[in-house]
């Protein structure tokens, strides 16, 4: 669940918890001129999601992250559809923001009372740009690095499910069926698999190895 506030003429979604690592950011700052509206809509948890990069989807329990589909670039943070709100943007690298948040109804009349008294007090006519902090999603940069970071990721998840199929159950801490569960975590399951998943060798068996190597060595 994020928080979302509105302050400064600015509308903000602070990501709380272990979805910062999963979504790789924090915070999503966004000018109340490139907002939209919001609505609640507790059936959008059952649309495809798209392509993810970067984010974590497990169905029926948690869906976070960047996900890409139709040309249009979504952000989800959302573990319960009945609370989902959906915020709508315009000149931002994201076309949609879709939140889990306490009170979907007070969430949206708040954005959209904000935005209502920002567009009254300022010129219609005035025209929505990019904003400057990074560039646009769409952008060859931005395709590029995803790409990326996909083949990566891609390159990550297999060399870990294979490990972990060849591995002892004894040399793992943790179950297979765990480890399994954590390759769908965007680069933290393979990470924390190589580096704390798997037990070195004791140093009793090392020698045991050893010994038996030699006497293999002998006998030819």
């Amino acid at each position: 669940m994020s928080r979302i506030s509105v302050s400064d003429g600015a509308l903000t979604v602070d990501v709380q918890g272990l979805h910062q690592l999963w979504a790789l950011t924090r915070r999503i700052r966004v000018p109340l001129s490139h907002v939209r509206g919001a609505t609640a809509d507790p059936g959008i948890v059952e649309e495809p999601k798209g392509l993810r990069s970067p984010g974590l989807h497990m169905p029926g329990s948690a869906v976070v992250g960047t996900f890409t589909r139709d040309g249009e670039t979504h952000f989800w943070d959302l573990r319960s559809g009945s609370r989902a709100v959906v915020i709508e943007l315009t000149g931002e690298p994201y076309d949609r923001l879709i939140i889990d948040v306490e009170d979907p109804r007070s969430t949206v009349d708040m954005i959209n009372g904000a935005v209502h008294d920002f567009t009254s007090s300022n010129s219609p006519d005035v025209e929505f740009s990019e904003s400057p902090h990074r560039p646009p999603l769409s952008s060859p940069q931005w395709k590029i690095a995803l790409l990326g970071a996909i083949v990566i990721d891609g390159v990550l998840k297999v060399a870990m499910l294979v490990d972990v199929s060849r591995r002892p159950r004894r040399s793992l801490r943790g179950s297979k069926r765990t480890w399994r569960a954590l390759a769908l975590v965007n680069f933290f399951g393979p990470l924390a698999y190589f580096t704390i998943g798997r037990r070195s060798p004791s140093p009793t068996r090392r020698g045991k190895r050893r010994h038996q190597r030699s006497g293999r060595t002998i006998k030819r």
